[in-house]
């Protein structure tokens, strides 16, 4: 019986699903951060190739296995990685893309572009074959609306509120109640744990948000105003009257605010929507082609995995 072993690699986590061939899904299991920039090739790879051997049945025979995840093309990690999954021994077919295309391939079938925005952000689309990437430059130079700048933005409020160069905020609270000391005796802890761990503190802001806060309010603006940006050139490049965009990533909880943010303008021209397909199938469909069937069996095993059932 055919399996397929379906691995969404984030910048926080990764993802692996175990799928039976009418697209049930039989398991779910996470690992750390699979981004090769972040933690190195080899650690990205040795994790989703052992993540793909723990998830596996003893009976598996015949296993197809799609990979998609964030730094996957600008690493180059593609071909080894597929290699080296090849290794297994029940392992008969390897697809590894980044997850813009495995979010597309979710999306694409009603929708004109894609939105990615979770630990980091981009956009995306393909016109008369041609692809389009809008941001996506990583968190060092280009970030926007994502886990990392919210995450980055708060360290810099509390920082500036407790040494007197800025607004006093909920954020300091809310920071010192998590970590158990102040800023200053946190800082060797951001720098040693990263991307992610910067990321990790973005939900704080949302939390100060819903309190009033007036520097997360800030914070969310600013940053969604550049997400606005991301749009405007995704809306030229579609060249519709209304572009309909799905959105993917941790963020899109929080769909709300980027309607309460953003400008009458641009939420003339795009429409944002949720899709409530796994990025995770996406990457079975850049493997094979799948029938309505098969993707209803998907999500709602997957839904029902999800809730612990």
């Amino acid at each position: 019986m055919k399996h397929y072993i379906a691995v969404d690699g984030g910048g926080t986590k990764t993802e692996c699903v175990l799928v039976a061939e009418n697209g049930i899904v039989l398991d779910r299991i996470f690992g750390a951060s699979s981004n090769s920039n972040d933690v190195g090739k080899d650690n990205a790879i040795n994790l989703i190739v052992s993540l793909c051997k723990q998830i596996l049945t003893k009976d598996a025979q015949c296993v197809h296995v799609a990979v998609g995840g964030s730094g996957i093309q600008t690493s180059g990690i593609a071909e080894l990685l597929t290699c080296k999954l090849k290794e297994i021994s029940c392992v008969q077919k390897v697809i590894v893309v980044s997850d813009i295309h495995t979010a597309y391939f979710t999306a694409c079938d009603d929708n004109d572009g894609i939105l990615i925005i979770g630990t980091g952000c981009i956009a995306y689309t393909i016109i008369n074959g041609k692809e389009y990437r809008i941001g996506g430059g990583g968190y060092m130079i280009d970030d926007l609306y994502s886990g990392f700048d919210l995450g980055k933005a708060l360290l810099n409020a509390v920082l500036e509120s407790v040494d007197g160069r800025g607004e006093k905020t909920l954020l300091t609270d809310l920071f010192t109640d998590r970590v158990g000391h102040d800023i200053y005796t946190e800082i060797k802890n951001v720098y040693t744990g990263g991307k992610a761990y910067v990321a990790s503190f973005a939900p704080l802001v949302f939390t100060a948000y819903d309190k009033g806060d007036k520097v997360a309010k800030n914070i969310l603006a600013r940053s969604i105003f550049n997400l606005e940006r991301v749009l405007s050139a995704l809306y030229i490049v579609c060249g519709k009257p209304i572009c309909k965009v799905a959105v993917f990533g941790g963020l899109s909880k929080r769909l709300e605010l980027l309607d309460k943010f953003l400008s009458n303008n641009i939420k003339q021209k795009v429409n944002l929507l949720i899709i409530d397909k796994p990025i995770l199938l996406g990457a079975i469909k850049g493997l094979t082609k799948t029938d309505s069937q098969f993707d209803n069996n998907f999500v709602q095993s997957y839904n029902l995995i999800c809730q612990g059932i």
